[in-house]
Order: structure tokens, then sequence, then C-alpha cells
């Protein structure tokens, strides 16, 4: 059931983050059929055809202060506007992207604050072993198929991080893997979403983990700049994106549009 504290926005954004990663737990668990009812203390549940239970405990790892940084569009909402009617109106552009900011990435940015999520683990578990008792007899005793057990794994997502790119699958993903094993997950898998390519990837296996430190890149670590850009032509007319790339973004405003 849903948690009285948790709001529909959150609710929200977690099921949009677990569409991602439908199509990589079809390839890890075949055929799943989820449990509408379960939205807390784990996240999310998911019954295989073989009789297993899975539970997923969802965690943003962003920096809050980013994620607020990024959503606050009104006060860039003037300038968006005004560049809108310079295009409509053929005058020239404003050459600042809406927002900009430097992301820190170091190579426990997917880990830190999955790591918080340690200390639930054992009281959802133990949540998941009632959810079973009470859908087992429904959905699988009837069948004559035999329990499967109980496993929970953690779906860790950003916004900010990519997944696709050189640095995740030569870097990052390794340190991941890395700092996951060392601290014993107690998780039986970590998955990592990103808003950026709204694609999925495991980063931890416990059947398969990596004690072995990574070498340490102090260019990777530095992580990237986020640009929000400003509205740009959609009629072909030549436009130099870089311009907003390296500018520094529009300062804030507290106007209204009438």
């Amino acid at each position: 059931m849903r948690g009285q504290n948790r709001s529909d926005r959150q609710y929200e954004l977690e099921r949009s983050f677990l569409e991602r990663a439908k199509s990589l737990l079809h390839v890890c668990y075949g055929k799943i059929e989820f449990i509408s009812e379960q939205t807390d203390r784990p996240d999310a549940a998911f019954l295989t055809t073989e009789g297993r239970l899975v539970g997923i405990e969802i965690v943003e790892v962003d920096d809050e202060s980013l994620r607020e940084y990024f959503g606050r569009m009104r006060e860039v909402q003037p300038a968006l506007f005004e560049q809108l009617d310079r295009i409509e109106k053929g005058e020239e552009l404003n050459s600042r992207p809406l927002k900009k900011k430097r992301v820190e990435q170091g190579n426990d940015c997917i880990f830190k604050k999955s790591k918080q999520k340690y200390d639930l683990y054992n009281d959802y578990m133990k949540n998941l072993e009632k959810i079973y008792e009470e859908i087992y007899d429904k959905k699988y005793e009837l069948h004559g198929k035999e329990k499967h057990g109980i496993e929970l794994i953690l779906l860790a997502h950003s916004e900010f991080v990519s997944n696709e790119d050189d640095r995740f699958e030569t870097y990052l993903c390794s340190w991941t893997n890395y700092h996951f094993s060392v601290s014993d997950c107690p998780y039986s898998k970590v998955i990592f979403t990103s808003g950026l390519t709204r694609e999925a990837k495991i980063v931890f296996d416990k059947t398969n983990p990596n004690k072995n430190r990574p070498v340490l890149d102090k260019e990777k670590e530095k992580g990237s700049t986020m640009v929000r850009l400003n509205a740009i032509p959609a009629d072909g007319k030549p436009y130099n994106i870089k311009d907003q790339l390296f500018n520094p973004p529009v300062p804030p405003s507290s106007k209204k549009r009438r």
C-alpha cells in the first residue's frame, strides 16, 4: 500500500523510473507480473512465473539542491517567452541558456545515497515475506507450483548521470560495482536508470561482486556541466548552439508573463 507520507508526485516519479527498468527486468526474470497494490516499503514488487517474489526499492541519487535548481523553471520563464517572441519576429536571439550548473560526479555518485537504503533491507524483506504468504495460495499453490523464494533489488535513478557514455562504461560502472561489493550490499542487484538516456543497466549483482579497487582517474572525477538550453529556431535557419553551451545562464526573474 502507499505510505501516508508519500506525495502523488513522488509516486508518479518512482513509477516513471520503474517504467524505464521494465525491459531489463524482463531480460533478468522473464515474464513478470507486478503487484499493483505494492507501492511502499518496498516501492514495488512483482512475481515471476516460477513463483518468485521480487521487491524493488527506489532511490534518487542526485543532490537535492541540484534537482531543485533545474526544477525551478518559473524563474526563467520570462527569458524563455522573450526568446520565443524574438524567434517569431526574426530578431537576434539571446545566446544564454536557461540553466547551467556544474554537476559533481565522483566515483561514488551512485553509491553514496544508495547506501542509505541498507538499513531498510531487513524490514522490507519481512514485509515481502508477509506479502508472499498472502498471495501464494491464490497465485501458485492452486497450480501445484512451489515457492521459489524472495528477493529484494535496488533501483537507483539519476537525472544527470548518463549510463551510455564512455565515462560510465569504462569508469563509473566499475567503481559503482566495487563500492557496493566491498560494503556488503544486502540487495541482490542494483539497477541504475538515467533520465538522460531513459535506459537501465545493472551496476551490481551479488552473484558477481567486484572487490578489486579500480584505478582512480582525476580527470574522470571532475563530473560534467549540465545545461538546459533556451529556445532555438525550428525553421532550419543557421544557429550556433555552442554559444548557449559556453555562456552563463540567464539571470533568474520574479516577473510573471501577462
